[in-house]
């Protein structure tokens, strides 16, 4: 606190000083690593901890750049892991894929961590998740 112009008490300097807390980010347990259909027949793959609302931006023009340009259709397939570096990695790896390999995907999902191995010789606790369930986060 001031008065006429001089400082009060020396506390008031020492606040001043303090470095802000820093609150540490509390994510929830699940990072869902997902591929889009698009209307042109592509593919946008993506991360997230929260599937529902990352599609409903993804379909609202709100996402990504790539996904204002083309709208998506569905989430093709759908896989969650604890461990965000997994699913940074995943999604960088799925990105790497060319189309044939991503439609292989598509149809069988559990190939992902097969696939991760073989190649990148990752071991990754990834698992895929079925329509049902995919349409049950959605909703």
């Amino acid at each position: 606190m001031k008065k006429s112009g001089k400082a009060v008490s020396g506390s008031a300097v020492s606040v001043l000083k303090k470095k802000p807390v820093r609150k540490k980010q509390v994510l929830p347990g699940f990072f869902f690593v997902y591929m889009l259909e698009m209307e042109n027949g592509s593919f946008y793959t993506g991360y997230t901890v929260d599937l529902a609302a990352r599609y409903r931006k993804h379909c609202s023009g709100k996402g990504a750049k790539f996904t204002r340009a083309f709208k998506p259709v569905r989430i093709a397939v759908c896989w969650q892991t604890d461990v965000r570096g997994q699913a940074m990695r995943a999604e960088a790896f799925i990105k790497s894929l060319d189309k044939k390999e991503k439609m292989l995907l598509v149809g069988k999902p559990r190939l992902l961590k097969k696939m991760m191995r073989d190649i990148k010789g990752y071991d990754f606790n990834v698992d895929s998740l079925n329509q049902r369930t995919i349409n049950m986060i959605l909703e």
